[in-house]
């Protein structure tokens, strides 16, 4: 069971379907619950990460979806990973941070 396995913290999991990585989310919070929220939607397995903080399961959410193709369509949350709204989150492979964009002037 997810309770039973699965911490009160922040962190990242996958969903799997026929043991293919399909979807890739996060909790800025509460990874237990996060992931029964998905447990109706058929997935096969998961399996997760925890995170020190929500800043650190953004970025490592961000660095899995991309590698896993998520920016390529290749899994069901075709949109990017939501940022927390917190000052300074940032995706550390598509986006620079804004002090290096204002060094390089864009």
């Amino acid at each position: 069971a997810v309770s039973v396995l699965v911490p009160k913290a922040p962190g990242v999991y996958l969903l799997c379907r026929r043991s293919n990585i399909r979807y890739v989310g996060r909790s800025d919070y509460n990874l237990q619950s996060r992931l029964a929220s998905h447990s109706h939607e058929g997935y096969d397995h998961f399996c997760f990460v925890p995170a020190a903080t929500y800043q650190n399961a953004y970025e490592l959410e961000c660095k899995i979806w991309h590698e896993l193709g998520g920016d390529r369509g290749l899994l069901e949350n075709v949109l990017h990973p939501a940022k927390f709204l917190a000052l300074g989150s940032w995706c550390p492979v598509c986006e620079a941070s804004p002090l290096l964009k204002t060094l390089l002037g864009q």
